[in-house]
């Protein structure tokens, strides 16, 4: 399997299982979905099975929300700057603390160029990339529809 035939199968599988479970049911969207549990918890195995589960939904989700946004059609491509505000901008996003950013960098790891998702964060001092040291002036980003 190559990696746009793996792409498609994740995408069925969001699309007929993944989406239709988080929107059949809210339980997992609580931190405690004990008193959501009908008949509610009895034994400490039903606890163990409950916080298991909470876990393997917020996966699914998670998993459905990088699918969803891999599956969105690339916007453009830009060169972000700082702007007189401090953040930094591209023709199409002011990034700030929590924005999602896909960026262009060398991987020291794969030694090779390539694309990155993470988010933009403030240390009191400076905006950074969460996970990673490259610097934000003249970065390669691209945005998504």
């Amino acid at each position: 399997m190559n990696i746009n035939e793996l792409k498609t199968e994740l995408d069925e599988l969001n699309c007929t299982f993944f989406k239709p479970l988080l929107e059949n049911t809210d339980i997992w969207d609580y931190d405690d979905f004990s008193d959501r549990i009908i008949g509610g918890l009895k034994s400490a195995d039903d606890y163990l099975l409950s916080d298991e589960l909470r876990d393997v939904m917020a996966h699914i989700n998670e998993a459905a929300k990088r699918l969803d946004y891999l599956s969105r059609p690339i916007k453009g491509e830009y060169t972000i700057h700082q702007n007189s505000s401090g953040r930094f901008e591209c023709e199409a996003k002011e990034y700030t603390c929590g924005s999602k950013i896909e960026y262009y960098t060398r991987d020291d790891f794969d030694e090779k160029y390539k694309w990155f998702l993470s988010r933009v964060e403030h240390d009191g001092d400076q905006y950074f990339i969460v996970g990673s040291d490259v610097t934000l002036e003249g970065l390669r980003v691209r945005i998504r529809r």
